[in-house]
């Protein structure tokens, strides 16, 4: 068994004038992959971007979320008056656990997967729900 702690480096190219690239600007076109800043520290196991909307977890469950945010995401409540140009942990209401295992950007919403028990991690060893 490798016991080799994981590791990941997140990148994206194409259009980002939201934000939705994550690289710390908005940006009419980026033509080459680039880094997506602040997300070095964290394993990310799954990733989606939609539109103007990018998202990612984490191995622990954890959703980030990134571009197009302005006036989508209760921004009295959390503060988001512009786009975000870089990953942010998406805030969650009356759930003690972050356990989430797929999300999925549309063009104006998202939505998401939270196991509550028992968890898949527990049973296979891994985040993602197998296809069997």
């Amino acid at each position: 068994v490798d016991n080799t702690p994981l590791k990941s480096k997140l990148f994206a190219w194409g259009a980002g004038l939201q934000g939705q690239l994550g690289i710390g600007t908005e940006i009419m076109a980026q033509t080459l992959p680039k880094e997506v800043v602040g997300m070095d520290e964290e394993k990310i196991l799954y990733i989606t971007a939609a539109s103007d909307l990018s998202a990612a977890i984490n191995d622990k469950g954890k959703i980030y979320t990134w571009g197009k945010t302005k006036g989508m995401m209760a921004k009295e409540r959390h503060g988001y008056t512009s786009n975000i140009t870089s990953p942010a942990p998406l805030p969650f209401e009356n759930i003690e656990t972050e356990s989430f295992v797929l999300v999925a950007c549309g063009r104006t919403h998202m939505a998401c997967l939270l196991y509550t028990s028992p968890s898949p991690r527990d049973q296979r060893g891994s985040r993602m729900p197998s296809s069997a």
